[in-house]
């Protein structure tokens, strides 16, 4: 028998899309050597006004304020020029400008923490200077006066001018853009959380715009400009940053907020809070989620998904409802609905856990941090159970089960799909590869393959022994069984050994087994024996001459001896002795025999059987045998080895000639009955 053994493959879709999606790449600064360089160009060396703003997650501050730099186009070679938009002293924020040979700094403390993405800029109208985080305002300083510029190039994760340090950025950057204006605040608001295109209110004042989502060693400036640059050593990781195509968003919101879009699509999201927070943003990215892996829930919507953001400072609830109504992804594909979502800003979207409501056609979750989520559909996975080994035998077979709700199954193997074999189960019992193609409204899955291999049974012969037996004989060993190893069964059979006597009387069945220990495939023979009861051994007693036996058997025969020789004739119940000796009687059922034990006569007169005097020639002889004797022969009789009668012949004289022509070569008893006794001698016949 084979073992049971149950495997279980789970057959999982994974979904990967392009990195243009939302805020696609950025940059990550983690060495002194690692930034992005562009050359100096005139359309960077506004005088008059300027905005610096940029996506920024920190991993790690510098003690001092400057000693981050996120974007850098100042140095004092030759006397203080440009500009810096720089962090540090844990989440500080700092905008510098020099102006009439004098640094003009604005500075905010403390306003951001490590590993959370934040929208910074600053600002200057030529008479104002501001700092800000996610659209607030955080400082500001009041000045007038026009910038100082040089011909340093701009930098983006460390200092243009090298002296005093390199100032690197340790992080993520994302969306650098520098303006020949001071942008107002309802601008950074508007597109802090979604891209910036020719559709942007100041969109002719853009100086620089550099997405950082182009792989390779070129920064590309997507700004009219064409300010491109070189990328020194930084590396490209999936951007966490929350940007779209669309957004709208709310700031010093009151408790009981809510945000509501609705927009073109068929779908809408509704956003909703009972605490007061600074500011929510919830954008659209109208493609799917870019560089991100689906292991549970696909397809997803590729038109569209969405996100929101809060810079919220203290514990807060958003309660996020998401209405599908009448998404062609799942129109038809309700019961398996779902969303998938990022919540860290890491960008590895999967099951959130939203709660769906099919009579609202609505998706709800409570959220206490930022996330973004797209519509996707959870397709039934493919379970492929097997049960018992894929090893078989020849005549076994595996089950092959597909345990997922799919409505819909066809099953192949090398040569394609298999005739008829659309239920979740399916038998296999020849050598090949098999998997299913499982489906549900738009859901498809295939397996992996289950490789199937049927081994050949061995041949198996069970060996030579007797088919008949009596029950009181010895023991018997089966021999030539092949394979050899193998394993006997069956009554009165041990290891090879027969005992009839173990067995008793009966007809059985004996089995040879044998398991190939390579493929644990396994064969068997058999042969059947019959064992017969002898008859009762013979209890013979004694009366002078007489010996009789005590209790015959009715339907035995019986046949006494006198010393191993059979008596002619002695096959009654009694047999009076004429002879001393040993005598016995052999009973005999048709079917077994056995003798009994031997009764000894000493009571018979030797005297007149000494006297009688037997000579035979020639012997050995070859047809025909001259006895002569010194009495008259009345019977002689001619017994086989075994004491069986074979040739009985009658005498008128004390000489006879016998023709032994029909004898077979062998060795044989000559029995002479005379008047006076009997004697007895043997022979060969040639």
């Amino acid at each position: 028998m084979k073992k049971t053994i149950l495997l279980t493959f789970l057959s999982f879709t994974f979904f990967s899309l392009s990195q243009s999606s939302g805020s696609g790449k950025c940059f990550l600064m983690d060495n002194t050597d690692d930034y992005l360089t562009i050359p100096h160009d005139a359309s960077l060396n506004s005088t008059t006004a300027i905005t610096v703003e940029a996506w920024i997650r920190a991993d790690a501050w510098s003690p001092n304020i400057w000693e981050n730099v996120i974007v850098s186009k100042d140095g004092w070679a030759s006397g203080n020029q440009g500009y810096a938009l720089r962090t540090g002293a844990n989440g500080s924020l700092s905008f510098n400008f020099s102006s009439g040979g004098t640094w003009r700094e604005v500075t905010a403390a403390n306003v951001m923490t490590t590993g959370k993405w934040y929208h910074i800029a600053g600002t200057y109208d030529g008479s104002n200077s501001k700092i800000f985080v996610n659209g607030q305002e955080v400082g500001n300083l009041s000045f007038s006066g026009a910038i100082n510029m040089g011909t340093y190039d701009l930098t983006i994760g460390r200092a243009s001018y090298l002296v005093g340090g390199t100032r690197n950025f340790l992080g993520r950057i994302d969306e650098v853009k520098v303006w020949n204006t001071a942008l107002p605040v309802s601008s950074l608001r508007e597109y802090m959380c979604k891209k910036t295109t020719a559709a942007h209110p100041q969109y002719a004042s853009l100086s620089g715009y550099w997405k950082l989502d182009n792989s390779g060693s070129t920064v590309t400036d997507s700004s009219p400009n064409g300010n491109n640059g070189t990328v020194m050593n930084a590396t490209q990781p999936a951007s966490g940053a929350p940007i779209g195509d669309e957004s709208i968003f709310i700031y010093n919101a009151t408790p009981n907020l809510s945000l509501n879009w609705t927009g073109t699509n068929p779908d809408s999201v509704n956003i909703t809070s009972a605490t007061a927070l600074n500011s929510v943003h919830l954008y659209r990215i109208d493609a799917a989620p870019g560089n991100l892996i689906f292991p549970n829930i696909s397809p997803v919507e590729t038109s569209h998904h969405y996100g929101f953001y809060t810079d919220a400072d203290v514990p807060f609830t958003l309660n996020a409802t998401y209405y599908y109504n009448q998404s062609t992804l799942v129109t038809g594909n309700e019961a398996f609905a779902n969303i998938a979502g990022a919540n860290d800003g890491t960008g590895i979207f999967n099951g959130q856990g939203w709660t769906i409501n099919t009579t609202d056609n609505t998706f709800t979750r409570n959220f206490s941090g930022r996330s973004q989520f797209v519509l996707g559909i959870v397709c039934p996975n493919t379970l492929f159970n097997v049960y018992n080994q894929q090893n078989l035998c020849t005549g076994d077979s595996v089950l092959l089960e597909n345990t997922g709700n799919s409505s819909n199954f066809q099953w192949h193997n090398s040569q394609g799909a298999i005739s008829g074999a659309t239920n979740n189960q399916f038998y296999a019992a020849v050598s090949d590869n098999y998997y299913i193609v499982a489906n549900s409204g738009i859901c498809l899955d295939t397996t992996v393959s289950i490789p199937v291999v049927v081994n050949q049974n061995p041949t198996v012969q069970f060996g030579s022994i007797a088919t008949e037996f009596c029950d009181n004989e010895a023991d018997i060993a089966v021999l030539n069984s092949s394979p050899f190893n193998g394993t006997y069964t069956g009554i009165g059979i041990t290891d090879s050994i027969f005992s009839a006597q173990t067995a008793g009387a009966g007809t059985y069945t004996l089995y040879y087994n044998y398991t190939d220990p390579n493929t644990g495939c396994a064969g068997i023979d058999s042969t059947e024996v019959n064992v017969f009861a002898a008859p009762i051994i013979p209890t013979v007693t004694t009366n002078g001459l007489e010996i009789c036996i005590d209790s015959p058997e009715t339907g035995v025969d019986y046949q006494w001896y006198m010393d191993g020789i059979a008596i002619a004739g002695a096959t009654a119940n009694c047999y009076t002795a004429d002879s001393n000796g040993m005598y016995s009687v052999l009973a005999n059922n048709g079917n077994c025999t056995i003798e009994s034990s031997s009764a000894v006569i000493d009571f018979v007169s030797l005297e007149e059987v000494n006297k009688i005097e037997l000579s035979i020639f020639p012997n050995p002889t070859n047809d025909y045998l001259h006895i002569k004797t010194n009495e008259k022969i009345e019977t002689v009789l001619i017994l086989s080895e075994t004491g069986a009668i074979v040739k009985t012949f009658k005498g008128t004289s004390s000489e006879i000639d016998l023709n032994l022509a029909e004898l077979n070569a062998g060795a044989y008893w000559l029995q002479v009955q005379t008047e006076k006794g009997t004697k007895v001698k043997s022979f060969v016949k040639r």
